[in-house]
Parts: structure tokens; sequence; C-alpha cells
């Protein structure tokens, strides 16, 4: 019964001014943002150096948003924090102490965080679809109207192709039968 979650492929043109909209919906609706990154540090790989990190975005966002909404705050959480740091961040999460939480896809399965509104998936590249519909379905949790924003570097026909089923789709169950059309079964 609940809402669909509006999604968006967001070209890269436009993320500067989809993180401002964040800002405006959140203050409008006293909500929450997830933003999902897929590493905790940078990659020591080249080939996957261009793709951003927790850590470095925490440090960008918060100045962006210190200008941009100054009331709103931003928290960091990740796998390699400590338990101590860990649960300090979900408490204030949950107390609503952090309206926009950094993160890495640790919250992908067993975060039930009611007010949370609005997610966004840089380099959604890199998650498969059941791995996407998860993190989608950490927003909206409440009844109410959410968004997924997916932000990719990937220039790839068919990647683009796959995201894009990925927001014209919120059945869980069809997203699984596009990926095994594209992916096959796999060997065991």
């Amino acid at each position: 019964g609940r809402i669909p979650t509006t999604s968006w492929l967001v070209d890269q043109k436009k993320k500067q001014s989809s993180l401002s909209w964040i800002a405006q919906k959140i203050q409008e609706t006293t909500g929450q943002a997830l933003i999902v990154w897929p590493f905790i540090e940078p990659s020591v790989q080249e080939t996957l150096s261009a793709v951003a990190a927790a850590t470095d975005l925490f440090a960008t966002l918060k100045k962006f948003y210190a200008k941009e909404a100054p009331k709103l705050t931003v928290g960091l959480l990740h796998g390699k924090l400590n338990l101590k740091e860990k649960q300090k961040v979900i408490d204030a999460v949950f107390a609503h102490e952090i309206d926009i939480l950094i993160t890495t896809p640790v919250v992908e399965v067993g975060v039930d965080l009611p007010q949370a509104n609005i997610i966004v998936i840089e380099a959604a590249e890199r998650f498969g679809l059941a791995s996407l519909h998860q993190l989608r379905g950490r927003v909206g949790r409440a009844g109410q109207e959410s968004f997924c924003l997916l932000f990719s570097n990937s220039k790839t026909e068919t990647t683009l192709d796959r995201l894009k089923i990925f927001t014209q789709e919120n059945n869980g169950l069809k997203l699984a039968e596009k990926d095994l059309q594209n992916r096959g079964a796999g060997d065991l």
C-alpha cells in the first residue's frame, strides 16, 4: 500500500541543481535524505579511481549544504566506524538530528527510517537491480511521497538502459526478471 517511489536517472549536468532540490524538499517536508556511495575511501585501483568515496564527499557535501541550507545537518555512516561511533550516528538519525546521511550500502537492508523520503545513489552503475531496489526501499516507509535519484558517470548504453529500466519499474519481481534476462542465471 505504499506510494511508489519516483525514480530518476539524473544527468551529470543536473547533479548540482539536484543537490539544491534535495535541500529544498527536505525543508518543505521535514523529511530526511540518504546519499549512498559505493566506497568508504577512494579506491586504489586505477579503473575505480573516478568513483567517489563517502569520506571525501562527506566533507564536500557538508560544506555545500552549510551554504545552501545552513539549518540542515549532515552525517556520515559506514562500516569502518567503530560500534560506538555507528550507534551515535544511528541514534542521531533516528532522533532527526541528522537531515542528510552520507552512507555506504550498509543501510541496504534492515534500516527502517520512516521519515526518509529521498535517496540518492551515486555511481548507480556499480549496483545490481536488486541492490538498487533494496536501497530505494529505504525511503517512503511511512507512506509519504518519496524520491530516488540515480547518479552515474557511465556512458555505456547497456548500463544506462539498465538504470532507465530501474527508474520505470517499482516491482521487485519484475526487476529480478529483467536482471535475469540481462545477466543470465550464472553457473553453480
